[in-house]
């Protein structure tokens, strides 16, 4: 419940001053004058730590309804130009600050005002909670420290035939304590070599696989740092950590070729194996540093976490000891080499003769490999964020396994609480443990383990410092804060960072002294319960003021969570027509259904002939491409290799064809000779796959009209849009360029049609060839993000040859879900097995994807995955002859009719009106970042492209304007706001340079393709090319 209570502008002045002898605002001396009074109230303390003029006040109070006992305070003080000053206070409910108690509480601000406070002791702790935090910190074990490579090495002297990694390439492949021994030290003698000395900062750049580890333990045991640089980081991000490191050299393996960064020597691993073993290995040294983490800075640039041997060995022995980890134990690394819980996951295990379990790197997002991996290697300890755990369990949870975890470390962001009870189902006797901490203090500072969820947990505690760590929470003074007062968490001891390298400045920032010690400042927002452990509150850069008030979008979130209708959630502060607006992005939580039986019909009445003759003349093809590509000795581009041995594979299993013992289609085949040179170039890299889209016969959408059975079964789905009558709202899924919106219009009269697409280009083209339609709406959907009005406003939605296209299925059934009304239907027409022409267009457009992502489905995993996202599946058809199948099911879920009613009535109930959102957006699936976390700008992206889509020009400057004009000539787009980036917009590799030649003689200035990278979005780019102008004006000036 919040009271308001008035402060006079004199008095409030008064306090204002009375502060500042303390170094305090205003607020902050209220809060700490009233925090007082909760902890000391009914005890002796209170007596001497005020006046008789206070104790008068309290003991009138304590013959009242005790504040301080019944309630939880929080103190929110106003002090707008325009109104009275006022403070706000948050109690839990049960005490209503009005009449006499809020009178008391008004005397004592107005007795505040008017005393001398110098005299005071405001200390924000008891002497109670002093004791506590003392306690709390004596953290002190003495542990022998070595370098993470020594405890290695020792270890594979006792464990020497123990299997150290297990790894998945073609084949499951395995190997020794000793024999990885002997590859490291081969490896360090190719280092020292190489002229490589000790001290250097050694970067390591490798996919997920063995050589990560030899690689890294060969670096330690020359005496250098390793800095790992994942294979997938945008090569200028690669460039500025070798710069700033000031990197020499690179290791990688032969299979994977860098860009050649100047000034850097490339070292490839994989060739050690030719060198002898080195003699001895560089020994431990307090100061030496072990690992170099690169994280996201604030200023746009990454910078480098320097951690030493100690501090890193530190938290890995007390984690070990902690929690009785052995040489039974195995874990499965599935974080980056990038990501610090892999530092873990590496020495954790080879300092005690554990087995480290790698994922193949292809499968790092695939949560059912991960679940075959853990029972086929019955793997012990599982190490991960929350959210990476939680996809996990989505398999886990569907399958009668019992999972041999015995240790679950959660980690790097909020734990649910209903984890813990999902885990607790699919395990035996496994620890549940949350750690918390940050990379600059070398993983991990505190733990909990959780043996039971209380009803009041929003979230898994923080907990406890870990062995030689410490933790405080301080104010904005830099004072200690009391309990159940939020703060910024501190952290000291053994496992602080060196700092952040070759960053001075930031590091005397970040990483300050206080009581003569040295601590590093998380930016995590906390605060100690009255049982002595952590609260994770969030980060205090989450904290918004929003038309005076300052908000924790955090607390806006538990509440939200509150809600059975909702998965996941985040509030987030948008700007909309110029003005700040407190919104939500919403994952509904959409029930699974029991799977119905569905008879399936057979439609195979079409002559084949069609379909065999268009396979003999691709297979032709096909063969024309390898015997040009062996005869001209071109090499294939990495992003074309898997479907170039796809290709062979297909020749081989359908043997050669000859053109003249075959009948072809002649027509086809002159068009695919002509587009041979076309074909080479992208197997090649010169040409990017999109080139085929020039070319109507090559554009998958058109080809799906191609089809006999795709036709037959329109023409069933516009029946049953007729059936049902006028006014339908027709949802089409991955519209395209609007050919299914086309057809079934002119078919049926008086409907709706909504096309819904990932990409605004796109729907920039259906808007002009589908102008004829009456009736149509145009919404595009970005990170899974769907316009709040499209929410369950569906009678129908159609799917043509579009939903095998999802890299993960059930999220695009799930899109659908949304978007239909209870009982709404979904149809669905897909191909049940590769046709020919897909190999040489689709395939060839998504040849990154043909590795990992099963394409097309037959009826029964449709089914199935149907009832995992809350369709019941009653009809399926099939044509046998072109593979085609048909499906129609009903949405069986009416949450989102009470999804919104209910969350506002959570929210009015616990929240003043300023903190709950004015409306929210809902997402098929919150995205994540790179290590598994929600990505607030990834959603805050997709929303404000959701608002600014169809703007009209006039909220674009001059400069916007003039550069929205050649946008849209070169992208063919009819509408362009600020907030969109060339590339959401339509554009590619092939389109930035010609952007680029276009601005350079436009503008006349020079432009390079980094600038269109760096600079992708429309308000970015106009920006940077006023600032050219500018500087081109200025130098002509100048020479003048």
């Amino acid at each position: 419940m919040f009271n308001k209570i008035s402060i006079s502008t004199e008095n409030w002045n008064k306090i204002c001053e009375q502060a500042k002898k303390h170094s305090l605002k205003g607020s902050e001396l209220l809060k700490a004058v009233f925090m007082k009074i909760k902890y000391i109230w009914g005890t002796d303390e209170y007596k001497s730590f005020f006046t008789m003029e206070w104790q008068q006040i309290f003991d009138y109070i304590s013959n009242k309804d005790s504040l301080a006992v019944s309630s939880s305070i929080s103190i929110e003080v106003m002090d707008e130009e325009k109104a009275e000053p006022y403070i706000l206070i948050e109690t839990n409910g049960k005490a209503n600050l009005s009449g006499d108690i809020g009178h008391c509480i008004s005397k004592i601000i107005t007795q505040m005002a008017q005393m001398d406070l110098e005299d005071i002791n405001i200390s924000f702790l008891t002497e109670e909670q002093k004791n506590r935090r003392c306690k709390l910190n004596d953290t002190c074990k003495e542990y022998h420290y070595k370098g993470l490579h020594e405890e290695f090495f020792e270890t594979a002297e006792c464990y020497p035939e123990k299997t150290a990694i297990i790894w998945y390439d073609e084949m499951r492949e395995n190997i020794t304590y000793a024999q990885l021994a002997d590859k490291v030290l081969r490896m360090a003698n190719m280092l020292t070599i190489h002229g490589i000395s000790e001290n250097e900062y050694i970067a390591v750049s490798i996919p997920k696989g063995p050589w990560q580890i030899i690689s890294v333990l060969a670096v330690l045991s020359v005496g250098c740092t390793y800095v790992p640089i994942d294979i997938e980081w945008p090569e200028e991000r690669k460039k500025k950590i070798c710069k700033k490191a000031n990197i020499k050299n690179f290791i990688t393996i032969t299979t994977y070729s860098p860009e050649v960064i100047e000034g850097i020597d490339i070292i490839y691993a994989d060739e050690s194996e030719h060198f002898e073993k080195i003699k001895d290995f560089m020994r431990y040294e307090d100061e030496r540093s072990a690992y170099v983490i690169f994280t996201s800075g604030t200023t746009g640039e990454p910078k480098g976490v320097e951690i030493s041997h100690k501090s890193a060995d530190n938290t890995i022995k007390d984690i070990n000891y902690r929690f009785g980890i052995s040489s039974k134990d195995k874990c499965f690394a599935i974080s980056e080499l990038s990501f610090d819980l892999s530092v873990y996951d590496i020495f954790g295990m080879l300092a005690e003769g554990g087995t480290i379990v790698l994922p193949r790197p292809k499968e790092r997002k695939m949560a059912d490999r991960w679940f075959d991996i853990v029972i086929n290697e019955q793997i012990t300890i599982w190490n991960s964020v929350p959210a990476i755990y939680d996809m996990f369990l989505m398999v886990a949870e569907n399958s009668t396994k019992t999972v041999p975890l015995k240790k679950v470390l959660l980690s790097g962001d909020w734990v649910q609480p209903t984890l813990y009870d999902r885990n607790k189902k699919i395990t035996s006797n496994c620890e549940f443990i949350s750690l918390g901490g940050a990379t600059e203090a070398a993983i991990w500072s505190v733990y909990y383990v959780v043996n039971e969820v209380r009803s009041d947990w929003n979230s898994v505690p923080y907990g406890y410092p870990l062995a030689n760590q410490k933790v405080i929470i301080m104010n904005t003074q830099n004072q200690e804060c009391p309990d159940d007062v939020p703060g910024e968490l501190w952290i000291g001891g053994m496992g602080v960072a060196k700092g952040y390298i070759n960053e001075p400045d930031l590091t005397e920032e970040k990483f300050v002294f206080y009581n003569g010690k040295r601590w590093y400042r998380t930016g995590d927002l906390v605060s100690f319960t009255k049982d002595g452990h952590l609260e994770f509150l969030g980060r205090i850069d989450h904290q918004i003021k929003l038309n005076g008030y300052r908000i924790e979008l955090k607390e806006i979130e538990k509440n939200i969570n509150q809600s059975k209708y909702v998965d996941k959630n985040i509030a987030l502060i948008i700007k909309k027509n110029g003005y700040p607006r407190l919104v939500g992005a919403i994952k509904p939580y959409i029930p699974a259904i029991k799977m119905q039986s569905c008879s399936i019909e057979d439609n195979g009445t079409f002559d084949d002939e069609t379909s065999r003759i268009r396979e003999t003349t691709v297979n032709l093809f096909l063969q024309e491409v390898l015997k040009q590509v062996e005869n001209d000795s071109i090499t294939i581009c990495r992003k074309m290799q898997i479907l170039y041995e796809l290709w062979k594979k297909r020749l081989i299993q359908k043997q050669e064809v000859s053109v003249q013992k075959q009948v072809v289609d002649t027509c086809l085949w002159k068009v695919l000779k002509n587009m041979l040179p076309l074909y080479l170039d992208i197997l090649s890299g010169k040409a990017e796959p999109n080139e085929l889209l020039k070319y109507p016969e090559f554009n998958p959408e058109y080809l799906t009209f191609k089809s006999p059975a795709v036709n037959l079964f329109l023409n069933k789905i516009v029946d049953t849009i007729k059936a049902t009558g006028k006014n339908n709202r027709i949802g089409i899924i991955q519209a395209r360029t609007g050919k299914v919106a086309t057809v079934l219009s002119r078919q049926t009269e008086g409907q709706e049609y909504i096309l819904f697409d990932s990409s605004a280009g796109m729907l920039d083209i259906a808007q002009g060839q589908n102008a004829q339609i009456n009736n149509c709406l145009y919404s595009m959907v970005r990170q899974g993000g769907i316009e709040r009005k499209y929410v369950g406003y569906c009678d129908f939605v159609v799917a043509v040859n579009t939903m095998h296209q999802f890299e993960n299925k059930n999220e695009g059934l799930k899109l659908a879900n949304m978007l239909l009304k209870p009982n709404g239907k979904l149809m669905m027409i897909e191909c049940a097995d590769e046709d020919a022409m897909a190999l040489i267009t689709s395939y060839v457009l998504e040849a990154e994807k043909v590795e990992t992502n099963k394409f097309y489905l037959q009826l029964k995993d449709w089914g199935k995955l149907l009832g995992d996202a809350g369709f019941e599946m009653v009809k399926a058809e099939m044509s046998e002859v072109d593979n085609i199948e048909y499906i129609e099911a009903f949405s069986r879920n009416d949450f989102l009719h009470d999804c919104e009613k209910g969350i506002f009535k959570i929210l009015e109930e616990n929240l003043p009106k300023y903190m709950i959102p004015e409306e929210f957006y809902y997402f098929v699936n919150l995205p994540l970042s790179t290590n598994g976390k929600i990505d607030r700008n990834k959603i805050l992206r997709s929303i404000e492209m959701q608002e600014d889509y169809f703007q009209n020009d006039v909220a674009l400057t001059d400069s916007e304007s003039r550069l929205a004009k050649i946008w849209k000539d070169i992208l063919g787009a009819k509408n362009i706001s600020k907030s969109i980036s060339f590339f959401e917009a339509g554009g590619d590799s092939l389109l930035s340079t010609k952007l680029m030649m276009e601005l350079r003689k436009e503008y006349n200035v020079e432009v390079a393709l980094t600038d269109i990278f760096e600079n992708p979005y429309l308000e970015q780019m106009a920006s940077m090319l006023d600032k050219k102008i500018d500087a081109e004006n200025a130098y002509v000036e100048g020479e003048i």
